[in-house]
């Protein structure tokens, strides 16, 4: 919605027809999630590897605050990392943080 007055710029510039704005994340991508066990090790110890597995198996979920819950373990938010991944990379395009 705050990108829609913007729209045309971005399309010419872009040079491309169409722009699509959408927040309908899960038909263009998906969040992949990696604990760091650097960070979180040293305070969760080995509820650490607990909480890679439960990651890897999509059995994690992040907290409206901000925080991980994985298997036995919270995650603080710099205790894991999330990025969108394009389902269709060629067309797809996520703005950073604050865009």
């Amino acid at each position: 919605a705050r990108l829609e007055p913007y729209r045309e710029l971005i399309a010419d510039e872009l040079n491309v027809k169409a722009v699509e704005l959408t927040d309908d994340i899960a038909s263009h991508g998906r969040f992949e999630l990696t604990v760091n066990a650097r960070v979180a090790g040293p305070r969760i110890g080995k509820d650490v590897q607990a909480a890679i597995k439960a990651v890897k198996a999509g059995e994690a979920v992040v907290n409206a605050d901000g925080t991980l819950t994985a298997g036995p373990a919270v995650l603080l938010a710099e205790e894991y990392s999330s990025r969108l991944v394009a389902a269709d990379p060629e067309f797809t395009a996520a703005l950073p943080d604050g865009a």
